[in-house]
């Protein structure tokens, strides 16, 4: 009888082996599967003063104008799904276009994330030349930025040149070393998130780019470890890009953010969306964002998502031609279709979970035949 328990219980053993590989694979699997918690969730506009006079909003009054009140005022009242302002920070930025006090008490303290898009080489930066002789001045202005940043007490948000795989600066292995260099210097900010900036560029009629999203693998194929996020730019504008091209902007994006993730497998955000009006545009820029808001949607439940940035709210009175007209309200406060298309996206609710697989079932599989296994084979011996 001793022979026979052995022998069964060698089978047994077996079977027990088979059972630990099969669960274990399930595990791996469900790890692989796993969907974590973004780290911020955002709504986002560009901006930071409008002006208020006589009972109505604009951006027409003097920069210098008792009239002009933080953008939140604005926002408070007419775009409450709004949580996050974006901020641009030119090389010859300077601390009082941005004072501290009005982002601490005006933003910080009122629930909204400010978010700093860092665009020192603005236009050049596919000038690969003039990216490496300015370098060391980079640098400078990192840090720069970060001495004014800390100061303001408050989680943010940090993009590093965004549209930098522009040309030969998608090829570009340099920024590995320089973008590198500046999230080690902006880390002393403990409470800055940090993010790569990358556009998507390429035929915009078609919604999947994978040639073009290809392009810039080797900028950053080191520095991508070290960022918090990884976000993308959309900008659409007539007559550049057709009516086409701009109404299939939500699902290039949508399949843009999938190729990012799965590649790169950091939280993801739309670092900043824009369609001009222009031209006519009008009722096109409130279908591009209503299109928009269905992948939105998808999104939110597919990949730790951080949300989207408007890219200014009120059109740009400096700014002339299609490049004007990419807000969602006109210079003189009158509303564009689009901004009522906008307000429709809502915060992101906080979630961490994941993807059905079958690690519940491998476990239950195999206590359940293990121990089915054994009394059967103990109750065979005794016989």
């Amino acid at each position: 009888m001793l022979k026979l328990i052995l022998k069964r219980s060698f089978n047994i053993f077996f079977v027990y082996i088979f059972l630990v590989i099969l669960n274990y694979n399930c595990y791996a699997f469900n790890e692989a599967e796993q969907i974590y918690t973004p780290p911020v969730e955002i709504i986002g506009v560009g901006g930071f003063t409008v002006c208020y006079e006589n009972g109505k909003w604009s951006i027409e009054c003097p920069f210098n104008s008792n009239s002009r009140v933080p953008i939140t005022e604005f926002l408070k009242e007419n775009l409450p799904n709004v949580n996050a302002i974006s901020l641009w920070l030119t090389r010859d930025f300077q601390e009082e276009w941005y004072p501290v006090d009005i982002i601490n008490n005006n933003f910080i303290k009122q629930g909204y994330i400010p978010i700093f898009i860092l665009y020192y080489y603005a236009d050049g930066v596919s000038n690969i030349p003039y990216v490496e002789a300015e370098e060391n001045n980079y640098y400078a202005y990192i840090n720069k930025v970060v001495n004014y940043i800390s100061k303001i007490k408050g989680k943010k948000l940090v993009i590093l040149e965004p549209e930098f795989n522009q040309y030969q600066g998608a090829i570009y292995e340099g920024w590995n070393r320089i973008f590198g260099k500046a999230i080690e210097i902006l880390r002393k900010d403990k409470t800055a998130l940090i993010g790569l900036g990358v556009g998507d560029f390429g035929r915009y009629e078609k919604v999947y780019d994978i040639e073009e999203w290809e392009l810039f693998k080797p900028a950053i194929k080191d520095v991508y470890k070290f960022a918090d996020f990884i976000s993308f730019v959309e900008m659409r504008l007539s007559p550049r890009d057709s009516a086409e091209g701009v109404l299939k902007m939500g699902e290039r994006a949508y399949n843009f953010a999938k190729y990012l993730y799965n590649t790169y497998k950091k939280p993801i955000m739309i670092g900043y969306i824009g369609i001009s009006s222009f031209n006519n545009f009008e009722n096109i820029q409130k279908q591009a964002l209503e299109n928009l808001l269905i992948y939105y949607e998808k999104l939110k439940t597919e990949m730790p998502f951080m949300g989207i940035n408007y890219f200014i709210l009120f059109d740009d009175i400096k700014k002339s031609g299609s490049e004007r007209y990419y807000g969602l309200i006109y210079t003189n406060g009158k509303i564009k279709p689009a901004f009522f298309s906008f307000k429709k996206f809502d915060i992101i609710i906080s979630h961490s979970f994941s993807v059905p697989t079958i690690n519940g079932i491998g476990i239950i599989v195999f206590i359940s035949f293990a121990g089915i296994l054994a009394v059967y084979y103990i109750k065979k011996a005794k016989k």
